[in-house]
């Protein structure tokens, strides 16, 4: 069992009276010092779940020397009309060049909106291309590692998919008109984001982590962002990349992403061929009996149980569908527990702690119910 994240309310709840802090804004020494903090709590608090997996994190921790730019209320507003969207007093760009909010309902930063709006400004970002061994990047991680291998759990790493990157940095009608119009620009910008990527795949291998895990949502629950031939044409081959990176050093590879992804499967096991897959909406549409009974030879699968339940329903109907997924997934083993994204804000407590008793009680080999 484990979790994409843990929001920071139910953290503070669990390990209370401990805090859990969103340093992302803060002066590098205090934030790196934050972050170590953050890493000691997190650990503790999967330990004590019974999750078998906890969280590292190198690709998006920013290193020393980074400091956030935080907007003017006249910037924050102008941007935020720009772009179409609420203006929001504390905005800053992060090292992505990304909007981001602070959200105290979730107890961290949000990215709110991209902040580049042509090709002109992405060269000008990228001509300072995040370092990824810039030093501080891994501080956080190597706490977790070392916390993580005294009590024998696992790590995952995680990086942002260059389709993330790139529906972050720009506005997204901006980034649609780019990928129909200037689609050499977005191969190059595709495979910049893939090099960073790969070098933090190896730092992550030489750190000790078990497997990586890609975020970066490539659906909702309607279908596709975009058409399969462009996923499979544009982002899938570089994908691979990533994932040779990783096995070159020991590691799996996972792909996470919500939404109706079933277009989209093939492409991810035979052209991108991925170890893993994290998520498999259940609100979307997507049954991870059908998965395992498809893929299940190939890959293995990280899930489902819907956040909508544990945001919505009762504990029995989430004990149900906990077995449920269990009895899909968990023959022939290949199978990890958790939710179909994390334990967001609005989850119960309560149920999002049933599913994890479900796991334990039913979820010992060999799979068994009475």
């Amino acid at each position: 069992m484990t979790e994409l994240r843990i929001d920071t309310p139910h953290t503070e709840m669990l390990m209370f009276p401990e805090k859990y802090w969103a340093p992302e804004d803060r002066p590098a020494v205090e934030r790196i010092d934050l972050l170590k903090h953050n890493a000691d709590v997190r650990v503790r608090c999967w330990d004590r779940l019974g999750f078998s997996i906890v969280r590292a994190n190198v690709a998006l921790t920013p290193p020393v020397g980074w400091s956030a730019k935080v907007l003017s209320s006249m910037e924050a507003k102008t941007l935020s009309e720009k772009m179409g969207l609420k203006y929001m007093p504390g905005t800053f760009v992060d090292e992505w060049g990304r909007g981001t909010v602070y959200d105290p309902r979730c107890g961290r930063w949000v990215h709110q909106y991209g902040t580049l709006t042509s090709i002109e400004d992405w060269n000008k970002w990228a001509a300072n291309f995040p370092d990824p061994f810039a030093e501080g990047r891994d501080a956080s991680a190597r706490i977790t590692i070392k916390l993580a291998q005294e009590r024998g759990m696992a790590v995952f790493g995680y990086i942002r998919s260059p389709f993330g990157q790139l529906f972050d940095a720009f506005p997204i009608k901006t980034y649609y008109r780019l990928q129909l119009e200037h689609p050499n620009f977005i191969r190059r910008a595709v495979q910049a984001y893939t090099d960073y990527n790969c070098d933090v795949i190896k730092r992550y291998g030489e750190l000790g982590c078990d497997l990586v895990i890609c975020i970066g949502d490539l659906a909702h629950r309607d279908g596709p962002y975009m058409s399969p031939r462009i996923f499979n044409e544009f982002y899938f081959p570089e994908k691979r990349r990533r994932v040779e990176a990783a096995h070159k050093v020991g590691i799996k590879y996972v792909k996470h992403t919500d939404g109706d992804i079933r277009s989209l499967l093939n492409g991810l096991v035979n052209i991108a061929r991925v170890d893993g897959i994290h998520s498999l909406d259940p609100s979307a549409g997507v049954d991870i009996g059908i998965v395992k009974e498809k893929y299940g030879d190939k890959i293995f699968l990280m899930g489902n149980v819907a956040v909508d339940s544990l945001a919505l329903k009762s504990e029995e109907e989430v004990i149900s569908e906990t077995k449920e997924c269990i009895k899909k997934a968990a023959h022939r083993g290949g199978f990890i527990l958790g939710s179909s994204n994390s334990w967001y804000a609005h989850c119960k407590l309560r149920n999002c702690l049933a599913m994890v008793r479900t796991g334990k009680k039913y979820g010992k080999y060999p799979i068994q119910f009475s």
